[in-house]
């Protein structure tokens, strides 16, 4: 019940209900680019081209050779100058051919990898027995893979690594909510009267803490809502259900999942990531009486942290105009940092990684989330303390 009071408390501030509205706009207005105007700027309607439609669907080696044939044929088309509709038929097919491709390559990866791995079985001892016995498991299962029309799916996981104008809004939202929990005590002039509750100081602090997990839960589904939104506009709903490893960032994927699962798994993600920055945020308003200050310490170390793992983790180029990635920092960084489960969720279903731990082999998104958990409730436990005994 008092989880509840907290939460309608929240949504009672008007400053708190703004910033809802702005984050799901920007949200949105940040995937229109990719879901309205790349989705209309590339429609050519084939509707009425029997070869092109024929060669939709499920995978085959017959359809690419098709494709691949009608490619070869007339390449000339994409000489001549100026726009046209042969030019854009032309390129309808050449991208229907990318995509059977890419998934001919992915069936091959797919085989090879996994009687690698069967190899390697009979010939490893000790941990990689066991790293060669997982790999099998997890690329042995065939995946349904389809040739589609559309770039949804690209279009989804792609825009899910772009996001951070609305990661940072999202950030700037938690903070103002750990003030409405916990600082806003002192401004109302309740604090003392908290304290003298027959509830008791420890099932308070625990409501409100609950309340801020949800609303940092709550965080993460409303970005997903604005990513997503649009979708149904673009006429690629069908594309929900294909497997992963149809785009082109999850060729290499070892997991059994299609794009809605992925959608719903970096919600997840991004919530336990949200929920860590919402303890630590939570954590520091524990320690004072007025709002500043505070806030002042959790949007430095908010965005500073933000900031710090993107340009850690992203990548520089050299004078040969090389890019390479500072890997000694994110290895660290997407196993220790909240941010990287916000801002590099589906990354950790890109390819097969796996940690030795005591001799087995165990999956990177494992360790994160077991790690970030583990903070989760280590900051809760260390704040029910600092709150029982009035430290502000």
């Amino acid at each position: 019940m008092l989880s509840k009071y907290e939460i309608k408390k929240i949504f009672g501030a008007k400053l708190v209900l703004v910033m809802i509205i702005i984050n799901l706009l920007f949200g949105v207005v940040y995937s229109y680019h990719d879901y309205i105007i790349h989705h209309n700027a590339t429609q050519t309607d084939m509707t009425g081209d029997k070869v092109y439609q024929s060669c939709l669907g499920n995978y085959s080696q017959e359809k690419l050779d098709i494709l691949q044939n009608y490619v070869a044929e007339n390449w000339e088309v994409m000489e001549r100058e100026g726009d046209s509709k042969d030019k854009r038929i032309y390129s309808k097919y050449s991208d229907l051919m990318a995509k059977a491709i890419n998934i001919s390559d992915v069936m091959q990866y797919r085989k090879t990898v996994s009687d690698n791995a069967g190899r390697l079985i009979e010939s490893e001892k000790g941990y990689y027995k066991k790293l060669n016995k997982k790999i099998k498991k997890m690329y042995s299962p065939e995946v349904s893979l389809k040739i589609r029309e559309g770039n949804v799916g690209d279009e989804i996981t792609g825009f899910f690594i772009v996001t951070g104008p609305v990661d940072a809004l999202s950030i700037i939202f938690l903070i103002v909510i750990s003030f409405y929990i916990f600082l806003v005590e002192h401004k109302n002039g309740t604090f003392e009267l908290i304290f003298s509750s027959f509830a008791g100081r420890g099932k308070i602090y625990i409501n409100k803490v609950t309340a801020a997990m949800l609303m940092a839960v709550m965080v993460s589904i409303l970005q997903t809502i604005s990513t997503v939104l649009l979708l149904p506009l673009t006429g690629g709903m069908n594309e929900l259900f294909d497997a992963v490893q149809s785009t082109a960032l999850f060729a290499k994927s070892p997991y059994n999942i299609n794009i809605l699962e992925l959608i719903i798994i970096v919600t997840l993600l991004r919530a336990i990531g949200y929920m860590v920055l919402e303890s630590i945020f939570v954590f520091v308003s524990l320690f004072f009486k007025r709002n500043i200050i505070p806030m002042a310490i959790n949007l430095l170390l908010g965005l500073g942290l933000y900031w710090i793992v993107y340009y850690g983790s992203g990548t520089y180029v050299t004078y040969s105009g090389v890019g390479i990635r500072r890997y000694a920092f994110h290895s660290i960084a997407k196993f220790l940092s909240p941010i990287e489960l916000i801002r590099y969720a589906e990354g950790y279903l890109w390819s097969f990684k796996a940690v030795n731990i005591a001799g087995y082999p165990v999956t990177e998104i494992t360790v994160a989330v077991c790690i970030n958990v583990f903070i989760i409730f280590l900051l809760g436990i260390l704040g029910y303390h600092v709150y029982l005994r009035r430290w502000r």
